[in-house]
């Protein structure tokens, strides 16, 4: 499957397959540090579990432990997400659930904050809709991955894959 001379068009410095929470922050962050990406997500919406499956909380954006004052885990493009979800979800703080601190959040409100984040970003494509049918490493030290969207497939070039 290698493609010897892809089309430039067909050439991405990173592409991230699945435009979940992590997919999100991994293409923004790439397109921010200048790379060209490509995020690839099979579904009509960014976001992953909260938009898809209605999940109203994020877990993970603390540190566990509700003894002390919630802190974030993560700087970076998690704490961006968590500060414009707290300001359109009018919330001063996370909640405690039992032993960990969650951020409470409407699934749409995330899908259009997920679309925002990527929307600004002028080096990143992105595929919704689509899914990813196969990989091949090459010799050269690319990815090959084939996308299919629409049942129409085509082969893009990568150095680097999430």
């Amino acid at each position: 499957m290698t493609q010897k001379n892809p089309e430039p068009e067909n050439t991405y410095d990173v592409a991230v397959i699945g435009g979940g929470s992590a997919g999100l922050c991994a293409a923004v962050a790439a397109a921010r540090s200048g790379s060209r990406v490509l995020l690839v997500e099979r579904s009509g919406y960014l976001g992953g579990a909260g938009p898809l499956s209605f999940v109203h909380t994020f877990c993970g954006l603390y540190m566990p432990d509700t003894t002390r004052p919630p802190r974030l885990a993560n700087p970076g493009i998690p704490a961006e997400i968590e500060s414009m979800m707290r300001r359109r979800t009018g919330q001063d703080a996370p909640t405690a659930m039992g032993r960990v601190y969650v951020l409470l959040q409407h699934p749409q409100i995330y899908a259009e904050l997920a679309t925002e984040l990527t929307t600004g970003e002028k080096s990143l494509d992105l595929m919704l809709e689509t899914t990813c049918v196969d990989v091949d490493f090459s010799p050269d030290g690319t990815f090959c991955v084939v996308i299919d969207r629409a049942g129409s497939q085509q082969t893009i070039v990568c150095r680097s894959l999430v």
